[in-house]
């Protein structure tokens, strides 16, 4: 047993009644030794890249750790995993106390892999069973924010523009850095009971540090994390709570946090001084980005960025026996849809595992489009339409879609190098009119910062419109809103925007409705809330302007275009190979 091996020869004082310190003390020791001499032989990875690691499977349990050909690999993480909470001085052995329940523990396995996807280390991580927690007892405030997608790309967009680095940050086990806010006991981790002090005599592990599993691990974090930034000097976005703005040395330093992965946008004085700072008091790796929450960031020969999810992608197509088809031009044809209005696909039901496969390609593919590829946004929303009943018709059109991602495994979101002029937000607006079997229109717009990409959208309206002005005019609300959003957000980075915001929709009617206080019988139905964007441009925050349909990227978003169409308004949208 794994856990006699680690607490033999232990023996605590004869008149202690817990074993704290000196158990800690003890114990760090044993594992120190274990870790530093007698797994010293092991490497990181026991083999050099093969095709076969893409088949490796993490374990699920201890058991099955330990009993797999990398049991050494995943032994010796699990130590440094236990060296590294001690050291945090993360919990203390205790005995029950009477009225209290203590919950479970888990061991959680993750194979690291590198940007090309050969296994870089293995993982694992102690987890609370926090399902077990007793609100009101065990915790009070759970929510904790994140940076969103937009907000990233934002980031990259601001280095690409300004010449700046991005850097990424990882904390050492961040939610071990913040103090806990309610006593919590937790049962000792399977492998590793000490035989000292066992389990079936109540002896259990009081946290003293805030842990992974817990409910409210997320939020201490980030609160600890948050009062540190702003200590630094980082003034806090109003409309992203995970963003902070700094000028330092005369240059603006942007970050971004997603829980314990930290995307930062600055020079290299800046980025080491950043680094200094959080080391001394977290403990952190610093490197330039590479890798960000599934985003695979490249420099690009001009001192843009660009970026791209091909690895994610190749292991979706491997899972559906998908990597060798033959690829399709375009996520989804007109034919295919126009059949979908009609009902008369001809599809049969599905099984529930045939189902259940249907619902995991769009949730697989939908991770891909939020990140990176705006071309799968109207083929998902089409397909998400259906994922309470698919039938056979389908489930052939979500394969469609995956012979597309084959023959475009290469395509990258391209973000232009360095400009003097400052950037400038605009956007595209559009809709369809009642294409869709329950006669909802889809409304599509994008934003870029000068020629970068930042945000898309594509989704079926929730109101019948009964007219495509009134189509149009639903969508630009839906735009302006996202507009006002992003205004706020470069002006927290301090990128003021000068002008209005330009909107360019391709339906005259909708953009006179928008600057026309004139209310008639076909117009004067549509809620109070739609005429925010007449608002708007009265404030002077937004302005809309007329785009031939030819050239409004948006129409992309709203309905299937044929091929050659497709591929041009990919490269408008900075979306090629």
């Amino acid at each position: 047993m794994v856990g006699r091996e680690n607490f033999t020869g232990l023996k605590p004082p004869a008149k202690a009644s817990l074993p704290n310190e000196w158990w800690l003390d003890s114990t760090r020791k044993a594992l120190c030794a274990q870790v530093t001499y007698a797994d010293s032989h092991l490497p990181i990875c026991a083999f050099t890249a093969t095709e076969d690691q893409g088949e490796l499977k993490d374990p699920i349990s201890y058991a099955q750790a330990t009993s797999s050909p990398q049991s050494a690999q995943w032994q010796r993480a699990m130590k440094e995993e236990l060296l590294s909470l001690l050291e945090n001085k993360t919990y203390r052995l205790v005995q029950l106390p009477k009225g209290r329940k203590s919950i479970g523990s888990k061991w959680v396995y993750k194979t690291k892999r590198d940007t090309e996807g050969a296994i870089a280390r293995y993982k694992a991580r102690l987890v609370a069973q926090g399902f077990r927690q007793v609100e009101g007892l065990d915790f009070h405030e759970t929510f904790a924010p994140v940076a969103r997608m937009t907000s990233q790309r934002i980031l990259i967009a601001l280095a690409a523009a300004e010449g700046l680095e991005l850097y990424q940050v990882d904390v050492k086990n961040a939610y071990l850095k913040g103090e806990i806010d309610t006593p919590i006991f937790m049962k000792q981790p399977p492998g590793f009971e000490d035989p000292k002090y066992p389990a079936k005599e109540g002896w259990v592990w009081e946290l003293l540090k805030s842990l992974y599993g817990l409910k409210q691990a997320g939020h201490i974090w980030n609160a600890t994390l948050h009062t540190f930034i702003v200590e630094l000097g980082f003034k806090r976005a109003r409309s992203d709570l995970c963003v902070y703005i700094k000028i330092h040395e005369k240059t603006r330093m942007a970050v971004s946090i997603h829980v314990d992965d930290i995307l930062t946008a600055a020079t290299p004085t800046q980025a080491e001084w950043l680094r200094k700072e959080l080391d001394k008091k977290y403990g952190v790796t610093f490197q330039l980005t590479a890798l960000c929450l599934g985003l695979r960031v490249q420099k690009l020969q001009d001192g843009g960025y660009s970026i791209d999810q091909k690895h994610y992608l190749v292991e979706v197509l491997k899972e559906y026996q998908m990597l060798d088809c033959k690829p399709a031009p375009i996520p989804v044809t007109k034919g295919e849809v126009d059949a979908l209005i009609a009902g008369e696909t001809g599809g049969k039901p599905l099984g529930p595992q045939d189902h259940a496969t249907y619902r995991q390609i769009i949730g697989k593919l939908m991770y891909a489009m939020v990140g990176s590829r705006p071309d799968l946004a109207y083929a998902l929303s089409v397909l998400g339409r259906h994922a309470a009943a698919p039938d056979t018709y389908h489930l052939a059109m979500a394969r469609r879609a995956l012979a597309y991602v084959k023959g475009t495994l290469d395509y990258k979101l391209h973000y232009p190098g360095p400009s003097k002029s400052t950037p400038v937000l605009s956007g595209y607006v559009d809709s369809d009119w009642a294409n869709s079997p329950d006669r909802k229109s889809t409304s599509g717009f994008v934003f870029f910062i000068d020629s970068c990409l930042v945000v898309w959208c594509s989704k079926k309206q929730v109101t019948i419109a009964t007219s495509t002005t009134v189509a149009e005019y639903f969508t630009m609300y839906e735009a302006t809103t996202e507009a006002v959003c992003l205004r706020n957000l470069l002006d927290d980075l301090q990128i003021p925007q000068k002008g209005p915001t330009l909107l360019r929709e391709d339906n005259q009617t909708a953009i006179k409705l928008a600057e026309d206080e004139t209310a008639h019988k076909r117009t004067k139905h549509i809620d109070v809330k739609y005429k925010y964007t007449r608002e708007e441009q009265e404030r002077g925050t937004i302005r809309v302007e007329y785009v031939p349909s030819e050239e409004n990227l948006a129409d992309f978003f709203t309905k299937p275009l044929v091929r050659v169409q497709f591929q041009e308004m990919c490269k408008q949208l900075g979306l090629h190979h």
